[in-house]
């Protein structure tokens, strides 16, 4: 029989399937047997995830995803302060396909985050990896880094059925979530009173070049600081969710067998440092265990215990305990006294320091925002046209 257990279904029924869904070349032979068995067997792990995923055994919506919603929205209506790029994100939460969809729909069909809830978990994290990386190039805008990291993949939810196999819906397939994200942005900055022309087409950029290359699917390779920080994000969180899945879904100890998109094998046994051991009875080399009392520590040391000398010989007396001896009392050192300083008003009057030059602003929220299409520009002290023009001019004329 097949090693689909849960459908028990003979060979072969799973070699006609085989052989019409699949893309291969038709194989012969015991490689031939081998191949459809593994394929069945892969087949039958994808049916008992989603069955589990149904019965609640895995990840539910009212956990992680509806959870995840309700933190990007609070990201968005805290840390963003461009009042365009608010309105916008909010209107999105708000939208009614987002709202339903968010908090149910998977972030993929099987590569990453592929459970009910796993793209708002997906998109949240992306959010926080932004907040970090912003502290880091304070060159970048945090307000399109947040978001870019929002809107990447949102229409995720109308590109991906959250049903059972996580299918691609007509326009999933027609479309793409690339562009309809790039339609739902023209959409929504339309009903902005004054949206910025030059914001909306940052904010599509941000999302249409986020795969990072044209051979992905991306129509724009990211041209901007925040468009390549966004796609950096997120093929990280989307690769190191991929890996922790396979590591453990898979049986072995140290290694998991090779992953045929990655076209390699995953090292998952312990870190090689003292945080990764296995803490050890009595400490040592696992950089862990219980701490040592002071008589092991003594007796590490080679020293006696207080107190306590050779036991007598049998037959004779005990001997007296001696008393110590007390210990002398301590030197005590007196500090010198301090001298006496004059009254700050007069350490004012007799020093005269210059008056301090005005600091600018630390916090520029309450400065015009512009965006970081040239993030370094602000680091040159370059002249005003007219000024070059003008002196220009005048070279001219005295030559």
């Amino acid at each position: 029989t097949c090693p689909r257990t849960p459908l028990r279904r003979p060979l072969a029924e799973g070699v006609r399937r085989w052989e019409v869904g699949s893309c291969q070349p038709p194989l012969v032979g015991r490689t031939a047997l081998l191949e459809r068995l593994k394929w069945c067997a892969e087949k039958a792990e994808k049916s008992d995830k989603l069955e589990r995923t149904d019965k609640g055994e895995g990840r539910q919506e009212g956990g992680g995803g509806a959870r995840a919603a309700g933190l990007i929205r609070e990201i968005v209506n805290e840390r963003i302060s461009d009042p365009y790029v608010k309105q916008l994100l909010i209107a999105f939460l708000d939208d009614p396909q987002v709202a339903a969809g968010l908090p149910v729909s998977p972030a993929a069909k099987g590569m990453h985050h592929a459970w009910r809830g796993g793209l708002a978990e997906h998109l949240l994290s992306v959010m926080r990896l932004t907040l970090r990386v912003a502290d880091h190039y304070p060159m970048a805008d945090r307000d399109l880094l947040l978001a870019g990291a929002m809107l990447h993949d949102v229409m995720k939810v109308a590109e991906i059925s959250p049903d059972k196999g996580f299918d691609y819906t007509d326009e999933g397939k027609l479309v793409g979530h690339l562009v309809m994200t790039a339609q739902k942005i023209r959409e929504k900055t339309l009903a902005i009173p004054g949206f910025p022309p030059l914001l909306e087409q940052h904010l599509t950029h941000l999302a249409i070049s986020h795969h990072g290359q044209l051979d992905y699917g991306s129509p724009k390779v990211p041209m901007t600081l925040e468009a390549h920080i966004v796609h950096a994000l997120d093929s990280l969180d989307s690769r190191i969710a991929s890996w922790l899945e396979a590591m453990q879904r898979d049986p072995n100890d140290k290694w998991t067998d090779v992953l045929r998109h990655y076209d390699r094998q995953l090292w998952k046994g312990p870190s090689p440092t003292t945080r990764g051991r296995t803490p050890v009875e009595g400490g040592g080399a696992g950089g862990g265990g219980r701490r040592k009392s002071r008589e092991e520590k003594r007796k590490a040391r080679g020293e006696k215990a207080p107190n306590q000398g050779t036991p007598p010989a049998e037959g004779t007396a005990p001997a007296v305990a001696r008393e110590e001896s007390p210990r002398p009392p301590r030197e005590e050192h007196q500090r010198p006294p301090r001298k006496e300083r004059p009254p700050r008003e007069e350490r004012a009057r007799d020093e005269q320091r210059p008056p301090r030059e005005d600091r600018p602003p630390r916090d520029p929220s309450g400065l015009p925002k512009e965006l970081t299409f040239k993030p370094f520009s602000a680091l040159t002290t370059l002249p005003p046209a007219s000024e070059s023009s003008s002196k220009n001019g005048e070279g001219s004329s005295e030559s």
